[in-house]
């Protein structure tokens, strides 16, 4: 049996204590930006008559918020008592935003929420009418996870007289024949989920295509309850610590190998 001397011990001792003294401090991922809109209504459409210009039919986007972070932001804001004579009404408007990003490493969110309060809603064709209609998009995470959550939530919604469910599955598509289409929870997703990611939500999109209802044609959109959210990150470089992990772990090796070809 061969007895290891000191020249052979050293190279080991000294490349596990270097590896125990990397190992006290670790890389971390950044999310270097986080950005949150949102607004309660936008009307955008035209009607045509049989005689005359088509007439348009334009709201908002109101009320709106839009921020980036870092800094960090949590914003809201209302309206009250909006009206369209005649086709909308109504009696409040909500839209939030929030984003703790800083700059600083770990998990962060960027959110936004919008809502509105009391609505009717008449066009030919189309008559709805709601107590509540919120939308919610968040995401959250860090470098290699972030997630996404959306949400919409009805309360006392119908559509031409027919009861709507209060938490709509994603994207469902509630009308869509002869140029009218509603979307409840229409949800959109982008992003790899890794280095970045972000979500639109809106609780009620209405389009119009050549919609023809008695004498009248429509075109447009409509939109109820936006929110929208989204964060960056980027990994960290290797750090200091670290690439003494890796040399230690070399010399770790090259001294097991030594040892190995003198037994």
């Amino acid at each position: 049996m061969t007895t290891l001397g000191a020249t052979s011990i050293r190279p080991v001792a000294f490349a596990a204590a270097l590896a125990a003294f990397a190992v006290g401090s670790t890389a971390h991922a950044t999310v270097v930006s986080g950005a949150s809109a949102a607004y309660a209504a936008s009307v955008s459409a035209t009607i045509t008559l049989p005689i005359g210009p088509p007439i348009p039919i334009s709201l908002g986007p109101i009320p709106s918020l839009s921020d980036t972070a870092p800094p960090p932001y949590n914003n809201s804001t209302s309206v009250s008592n909006i009206t369209i004579p005649g086709i909308l009404t109504i009696s409040t408007l909500n839209a939030s935003d929030s984003s703790d990003v800083d700059g600083s490493p770990g998990v962060k969110f960027a959110t936004a929420a919008a809502s509105i309060q009391n609505l009717s809603l008449t066009l030919p064709g189309l008559t709805i009418l709601a107590t509540f209609i919120g939308s919610d998009s968040l995401i959250n995470g860090d470098f290699g996870s972030l997630t996404r959550s959306g949400f919409t939530t009805l309360t006392g919604v119908s559509v031409n007289g027919v009861s709507v469910t209060d938490m709509p599955p994603v994207n469902d598509v509630l009308l869509d024949a002869g140029g009218l289409k509603v979307v409840l929870n229409e949800q959109t997703p982008s992003g790899d989920g890794i280095s970045e990611s972000d979500l639109t939500v809106n609780a009620v999109d209405i389009t119009f295509s050549d919609f023809v209802a008695g004498l009248v044609s429509l075109n447009g959109q409509i939109i109820l309850s936006h929110s929208f959210a989204d964060l960056a990150a980027v990994p960290s470089a290797v750090s200091e610590p670290t690439t003494l992990a890796l040399l230690g772990a070399g010399l770790l090796g090259l001294g097991v190998i030594r040892q190995r070809k003198r037994g």
